[in-house]
């Protein structure tokens, strides 16, 4: 029998390891750090920073399985200020 957990913390250590294979059950990784990444990022403007990169190829790896894909930069959303590269806004 379980014991109902007091706060977060021991909620998150009783019970990652289901929480962990239902996600990964749930949404699996569309890019494996390690492998390799769209040739296409060598003929961006500027080249990505590593967690860009892995997103990009990630929403890459989506536009294969489905078609769409999606990235959003939320924070900057919500303070009402556009995409930081493209100064696009809402």
């Amino acid at each position: 029998m379980h014991i109902v957990p007091k706060d977060i913390a021991t909620y998150l250590r009783q019970f990652a390891p289901l929480l962990e294979d239902r996600i990964l059950k749930q949404f699996p990784p569309l890019h494996e750090p390690g492998a390799p990444l769209p040739v296409e990022l060598k003929y961006l403007r500027r080249i990505p920073y590593p967690a860009q990169s892995l997103a990009i190829a990630g929403i890459e790896r989506r536009w294969e399985l489905e078609t769409s894909a999606a990235a959003s930069n939320r924070r900057s959303q919500l303070r009402g200020k556009g995409c930081p590269t493209t100064g696009w806004r809402r």
